[in-house]
């Protein structure tokens, strides 16, 4: 009877909790629309960069939509990082993991994320 509650559990927390891939092309349409018209290429390979890790480049994306009056939902803001991440930073990111709507997104870590996807 023991593991019958265990498993429940296991259910209820796996049931709640999804991977969040960003969608790279979404992302690009996304940043195309609402920044590329300011933004060239440039801005991204400077020296001097602002981001120099993914949850980073994340922050700054949350910064600069909210700096002009956007309202980029967090799968958005994934999707931008995710097509920026590709084309240009090449930054190491761990997955994140959403959880229920209004829960924060889990950051997991990288050989877990691995054995999430049966990856090695």
């Amino acid at each position: 009877m023991q593991w019958a509650g265990v498993l429940a559990f296991l259910a209820m927390f796996v049931g709640n909790v999804a991977w969040a891939a960003p969608d790279v092309p979404r992302g690009r349409l996304l940043y195309e629309a609402r920044c590329g018209l300011c933004h060239d290429r440039s801005v991204h390979q400077r020296e001097s960069r602002k981001a120099t890790t993914y949850e980073a480049l994340r922050g700054q994306i949350r910064k600069w939509d909210r700096a002009i009056g956007g309202t980029w939902s967090e799968a958005e803001v994934d999707d931008v990082a995710g097509y920026l991440n590709e084309r240009y930073y090449h930054l190491e990111c761990h997955p994140v993991l959403h959880g229920s709507a209004g829960q924060a997104p889990l950051m997991i870590g990288k050989r877990r994320a691995m054995a999430l996807h049966g990856t090695r």
